[in-house]
């Protein structure tokens, strides 16, 4: 059965439609006709839109939560990928409208959501705590990946193709392992399949992506985690296509190493391991966790939040013109 692939808002239904491969399904929502441009299955929830506003955009779901569950009626049992950023009014609240429909429909929902720059406006970093918190009461029916564009930019600066890239390239990694880059025509030891990665994928919790040389360091995953509080583990050595089955062997009793020195780590995880075989001689370890706590994150956002929230309060009483339509919409 085909996968279905979800965007809410304007950056989730950009990343929705660079992620979707030629067989997957694709359905985008917006809550904002200027959202629309170059969309191919687009449902308009709604055409105002929410100004970044979260208690607008719960509100405009939930006025048309009726065409939400109509437009995905047709999809059930499917493997979903769903993408939202966390820091606009209509991707961040969606959350809940969408992830209820869902699971009513047993589908598997892998959620990636994407943090602003702590640097951003003040309703981007409330917004994403309150969609984090909201994220939280799901951690044990879903599987979700978040990115923070703070993190990503300390390697690739503020260059929005190159994160989303970055992001793009990291999902497909989790949730392509076995498709897209797994030669299946190669002898590969110690192979991965369909059933293994996906038993990672789609388990449930805050899930990370590691790309660390696991010959030289612990796995240091993108933005959170450490591996100790990982609670499924996969450990995959990706090959060159062009290196000799002895080699390869080789490679195969040197990850076995590896995995033992991770579980000497991570003690109470289930830890899967297994070797690709692709055309892409870049790659040397991927780690997949799911498990993470995210109450650090949380925090960090809302610590900031709050002091954005305060300063902006106290200038803007200082001179007697704090409304009350300002005060609810600064409320983290």
């Amino acid at each position: 059965m085909k996968r279905l692939i979800i965007g809410c808002g304007q950056t989730g239904s950009r990343l929705a439609e660079m992620f979707r491969g030629r067989e997957d399904d694709i359905i985008t929502f917006s809550t904002a006709i200027e959202d629309t441009f170059g969309l191919t299955n687009n449902v308009e929830i709604a055409k105002e839109g929410s100004g970044r506003n979260y208690n607008l955009g719960l509100k405009l779901w939930a006025e048309n939560k009726e065409k939400l569950i109509e437009s995905l009626e047709p999809y059930s049992r499917r493997k979903v990928i769903y993408f939202a950023s966390l820091a606009g009014g209509s991707g961040s609240s969606s959350i809940k409208f969408v992830l209820n429909t869902l699971l009513r429909q047993r589908n598997k929902v892998m959620f990636i959501g994407i943090l602003p720059f702590l640097s951003e406006a003040i309703p981007a970093t409330a917004n994403a705590v309150r969609a984090m918190q909201r994220l939280n009461e799901y951690s044990d029916k879903i599987s979700i990946m978040l990115f923070s564009n703070e993190y990503i930019s300390k390697t690739f600066g503020r260059d929005y193709n190159s994160i989303n890239n970055q992001i793009l390239g990291s999902v497909r990694c989790v949730a392509n392992l076995t498709a897209e880059l797994n030669d299946p025509d190669m002898y590969t030891p110690l192979a991965i399949d369909e059933l293994e990665s996906d038993s990672i994928a789609y388990s449930s919790g805050f899930l990370n992506v590691s790309f660390s040389n696991l010959e030289e360091e612990n796995p240091k995953f993108i933005g959170y985690g450490k591996i100790n509080e990982a609670r499924n583990i996969l450990v995959i050595r990706s090959i060159y296509s062009k290196i000799k089955n002895d080699e390869v062997d080789k490679e195969s009793s040197r990850l076995v190493e590896i995995v033992k020195k991770i579980s000497r780590r991570a003690k109470s995880a289930r830890i899967l391991y297994g070797i690709i075989r692709n055309n892409f001689d870049n790659l040397f370890y991927i780690t997949i966790a799911t498990g993470f706590d995210i109450t650090k994150l949380i925090s960090k956002y809302k610590d900031y939040a709050i002091d954005r929230v305060t300063n902006y309060r106290q200038e803007r009483e200082k001179i007697d013109i704090l409304t009350k339509d300002e005060a609810k919409f600064l409320n983290v």
